[in-house]
């Protein structure tokens, strides 16, 4: 399974958020012991239909054109929005972070800041944290047998952080990104290969 979560800066501060899910790999996995994967059922469970988008994040000042798209021959899922401004996009991924059957307000996280004419991502993996907790529960806890039998099964699953931009980058301040072209870096995480030590997704970046 790949996780891609893509962030598109544009020059005048705006952009363009998406987050994308293959399950092909899945698919092909399941089947192999005789087995099928319910994209009804993932839908529902990782709450990404349209109406929930919109209930979601459909409020907030400065965000647009939420979309959401599931293939379900490729067994792919993806959900987008336009921002603004830096505080909508905050906004808007604290709100998609949010658990929508806890009691409690939603947290805002600062994922993205602007200073000194650098864009920067800061070092929280709220994503990975909730994706590595949810794992957890469903294999029945953190016990050794279960979590052993998830890293097994879940070897090639990774997660990579997509950062683009408008302008061409000048320089990034962390060497564990990769530099896919003159406009975008990536980091990326195998989450149950022990041999990835990747550890920091901060990064600052500047543009010419």
């Amino acid at each position: 399974m790949e996780m891609l979560e893509r962030v598109f800066f544009r020059s005048n501060g705006g952009g363009t958020y998406t987050f994308a899910i293959n399950m092909s790999g899945m698919k092909s996995l399941l089947a192999g012991y005789g087995e099928e994967l319910d994209m009804k059922d993932l839908m529902n469970e990782i709450k990404m239909g349209d109406s929930t988008l919109t209930r979601k994040i459909g409020g907030i000042e400065g965000i647009s054109n939420i979309k959401a798209n599931f293939d379900t021959t490729n067994f792919t899922i993806e959900m987008s929005f336009e921002f603004a401004n830096l505080e909508a996009l905050n906004q808007g991924i604290s709100a998609y972070y949010h658990d929508e059957s806890s009691p409690l307000d939603i947290e805002q996280y600062t994922l993205y800041e602007q200073k000194g004419g650098e864009i920067i991502r800061t070092n929280q993996n709220v994503m990975l944290d909730q994706i590595m907790k949810s794992i957890k529960e469903e294999a029945g806890g953190s016990e050794e047998l279960d979590m052993e039998f998830v890293e097994m099964f879940l070897s090639d699953m990774k997660y990579t952080q997509e950062i683009s931009f408008e302008n061409e980058i000048k320089k990034f301040s962390n060497d564990e990104y990769t530099r896919t072209n003159s406009n975008t870096i990536t980091w990326t995480k195998y989450l149950f290969n022990k041999l990835d030590v990747k550890s920091n997704i901060g990064v600052k970046v500047k543009t010419k």
